[in-house]
Formats: structure tokens, C-alpha cells, sequence
């Protein structure tokens, strides 16, 4: 198990060792977890929300409708909606068909609640730190029947203190995390050096474009193995 304090003695290097900032590293060390996992997908963090519905001529939802209790959410993965029901001639029963919602902003979807028809777009609004799961989800169309819906979300990484919890990153991700920390530690510390060194490591040198940066580097790595089209899933049942 990996955790915070596994971390510690691979950022003070990069802050030169210096003695007065050793407190401070697992802040960093959880300012740099919470930065990252905010803005990129892991599938240790990912998780199955359960099997509800859309209401007829409700397009309004707190996020805690899609959730499980008292989780806050990072941002949805998949947002799954089953539509009617086909029968391929191939098939004995009924092919039940899941439609992926696509995200889009407030902007986009605020007027289109106001159509009934088979949602299609989805978006989520106005979270409140202090209550998990208040963000609102708005969907569009305004559902025209019941349909039922399953979401994949992501959860914020869990902390207490920054040196006993488990971090839950592939350990590929783990010297970003220490590089990111330093790079935090180094802002408030006015070490510019070092600060320019962590961000090039991290993002890659901009007079450089062959070299992209670690983080950039991994996220191209995993989006090799990802599907990142849009998707129309089906699930059969019954015999060929």
C-alpha cells in the first residue's frame, strides 16, 4: 500500500532538501492528488452509481439521485440511458439498447428542457462543497416517458491527514504526484528554479513540442487502450 508518507522522501529532494518545508509535503502531497484526479479519469476512483429513472417531465436532479450516499463526485464517466427495446431477426428475445447522454454546458441544455422528447444531452450545476451529491443534473430533452438510467462517476480521492491514506493512482502516476507537490511547495516557497524545472518535467518544455511532459506522456499512454468515441452499447440475451 502505498501512501503520503511513502511519498515524502521523493519531494524534499526536489526542493533541495530543505529542512523548513518538511511539515508542509503531505498538504502538498494532497493538493497535488485532489489537482490531478480532478481533472483526469482513473479507474481505481471509478464508480457504479444505481439502476433509476428518468421521470416523465422532470428534467432536474440533485447529483445524490445517481450517486451513492454522501459521495462527492469528481465528474460522470458514462451516463447510460436504455431506450426502447429491438428485436434483430437473429435473436430469439428482445435486444434491450443503452444510449450514451452527452455532456454539454448549461448553456446548451437550459433551453432544450423546455422540448419533450428521448433525453440525449445532460449537464451538471451549481455544486455545494459542504453537502456531496447537491449539484444539480439537468437533462434535455425533458423526458417524454420513464426511462431507466445508470451512471459511472468518478469519486474525490479520500484523505484524512495525507500521510496514512492509501492513494488510490496506478503507480505510474506517483512521481507526477511528487514532481506536482514539489512544484506547489516551490509557489509558496518563492523558488522559481525549481518551479520552472517541475513544470517543464510535468508539461513539457513550450520551445520543445517533441517533448511533451510526464503528465502528457501518460495520458496518451492510457488513451491507447480507451475507446474515446461515442457509444451505443447493446446487451443480448437469449440464445443465436
Amino acid at each position: 500500500m502505498v501512501t503520503g508518507t511513502n511519498l515524502v522522501p521523493g519531494v524534499t529532494p526536489k526542493l533541495r532538501y530543505r529542512t523548513n518545508i518538511k511539515s508542509d509535503v503531505p498538504r502538498w502531497i494532497v493538493s497535488a492528488i485532489r489537482n490531478i484526479t480532478d481533472k483526469y479519469t482513473f479507474d481505481e476512483l471509478s464508480v457504479p452509481g444505481p439502476l433509476v429513472s428518468l421521470q416523465r417531465g422532470k428534467f432536474q436532479y440533485p447529483v445524490s439521485y445517481f450517486t451513492n450516499s454522501n459521495i462527492k463526485v469528481t465528474r460522470f464517466d458514462s451516463f447510460m440511458l436504455r431506450v426502447s427495446g429491438v428485436v434483430p431477426s437473429s435473436v430469439t428475445v428482445p435486444t434491450v439498447v443503452f444510449l450514451e447522454l452527452k455532456w454539454r454546458n448549461m448553456k446548451t441544455v437550459s433551453p432544450l428542457t423546455t422540448i419533450s422528447g428521448q433525453p440525449i444531452f445532460y449537464t451538471i450545476y451549481s455544486e455545494q462543497m459542504q453537502t456531496p451529491g447537491s449539484a444539480q443534473v439537468f437533462v434535455a430533452f425533458c423526458p417524454n416517458q420513464d426511462y431507466p438510467v445508470q451512471v459511472k462517476y468518478q469519486r474525490k480521492h479520500p484523505f484524512s491527514d495525507g500521510l496514512n491514506d492509501e492513494i488510490l493512482l496506478p503507480e505510474a502516476w506517483l512521481e507526477v504526484v511528487a514532481d506536482l507537490a514539489a512544484f506547489i511547495g516551490a509557489q509558496e516557497n518563492a523558488m522559481t528554479d525549481v518551479m520552472q524545472l517541475m513544470k517543464a518535467t510535468l508539461f513539457g518544455d513550450p520551445k520543445d513540442p517533441g517533448e511533451p511532459g510526464l503528465i502528457k506522456s501518460l495520458v496518451e499512454a492510457r488513451s491507447v487502450y480507451s475507446n474515446v468515441n461515442e457509444r451505443m452499447l447493446t446487451f443480448i440475451s437469449g440464445v443465436r
